[in-house]
């Protein structure tokens, strides 16, 4: 599970891989309940990432936003955006975001510039990624067991993997 921790810490800082990924990953190997425990600790890891980022943009908001503006699919134009959906609905547009393909670093470090108390946004982080992340685990897992009769491990890994590498060939053409 500590992969799964580092994972979360990453991605909600500057790695732009979501955790998903190897959330998915451990429930198709293991079963979809190994892969809500991959899903908790990633949401953990994403706490502490997310705490990174509040403490940053509270201290250097402008430099946070030139950082994250700079990453693979994020651009000015969404990080402002995240900063006014963040001023107007919170901890809810934060939420909201973790469906949309927005990445929660932006609502951390909207969180951080807007003076959110950081024990309110750092505890509630996990209730923000967990809803997606659990999903994640119980579909992979299902599908991990569906597949498990049918397929070797070695196609079943190349399917979730050619699954990982169509998502983020479409994402990365249709975000910034």
């Amino acid at each position: 599970m500590a992969i799964a921790a580092l994972w979360g810490l990453a991605e909600a800082t500057l790695f732009v891989i979501v955790a998903d990924v190897w959330i998915g990953f451990v429930a198709l190997e293991r079963g979809w309940r190994a892969g809500l425990k991959a899903a908790v600790a990633a949401s953990l890891g994403a706490a502490l990432g997310g705490l990174a980022m509040m403490l940053w943009s509270r201290s250097d908001p402008g430099g946070v936003q030139r950082v994250l503006a700079a990453l693979p699919a994020i651009d000015g134009a969404m990080v402002r955006d995240v900063a006014e959906r963040y001023e107007a609905g919170g901890l809810g547009a934060a939420f909201t975001g973790s469906f949309s393909g927005i990445p929660y670093k932006l609502y951390a470090a909207a969180a951080g510039a807007s003076g959110t108390p950081i024990a309110a946004f750092v505890l509630l982080t996990p209730l923000i990624r967990l809803p997606r992340f659990c999903l994640v685990a119980i579909v992979a897992g299902l599908a991990g067991g569906v597949l498990r009769g049918r397929r070797s491990r070695a196609a079943s890994r190349s399917l979730y993997a050619a699954f990982w590498s169509v998502f983020y060939i479409a994402y990365f053409s249709v975000m910034p």
